[in-house]
């Protein structure tokens, strides 16, 4: 029975890979025998997954990791953010029985990630989306304000922080609780 790998074609797209590359870097990442052409190695050496010697980078390593799994870098990073965003969320104030503000957690961190890889929104623009968000409830006497961690997501009624950051991407302003667009 031959080896079976199985390959994410998201992440072979995200990466600008081709199958045989992909398959080329699981060789390497699991230190089986393999031969490199020419090409597929100035490739591969382009894109950052080996380097000169013919060895798998960290770049290349982290195609092969659990995709949940967090670097200790990227979760400092993401806390870190979490922590700024959370900050405008006034202290005191419940929804359904709880509080809206909370503490920076493993689900918080998880929730950001997979946030930020599918909207694709800059730390910026999170910033700017989550004060406005708050601004808009504080008019509302903070009615109906989502904690925050169901602002990032919420299963079955999407992510209100992708809302809020692409009516800032689109240069739309929230005036009254009507869009209005900015010319």
């Amino acid at each position: 029975m031959g080896l079976k790998i199985w390959i994410d074609i998201d992440l072979l797209k995200e990466h600008k890979l081709m199958p045989t590359s992909y398959v080329l870097l699981y060789y390497l990442h699991n230190k089986l025998d393999c031969k490199i052409s020419p090409e597929t190695k100035k490739e591969l050496l382009k894109l950052g997954f080996i380097d000169v010697e013919g060895n798998i980078t960290t770049k290349g390593k982290e195609l092969f990791t659990d995709p949940d799994q967090i670097s200790d870098s990227s979760k400092a990073e993401y806390e870190e953010l979490l922590k700024k965003m959370v900050e405008y969320f006034p202290k005191g104030i419940k929804t359904g029985g709880k509080p809206v503000r909370t503490s920076i957690n493993n689900e918080l961190i998880q929730k950001i990630k997979k946030f930020k890889k599918e909207y694709k929104y800059d730390d910026k623009i999170i910033l700017e989306a989550t004060m406005k968000y708050v601004e808009e409830c504080k008019k509302k006497n903070y009615a109906y304000m989502r904690q925050f961690k169901y602002f990032i997501y919420k299963q079955g009624a999407g992510s209100d922080l992708a809302d809020y950051c692409e009516m800032i991407k689109n240069g739309e302003i929230v005036n009254n609780g009507r869009n209005t667009k900015t010319l």
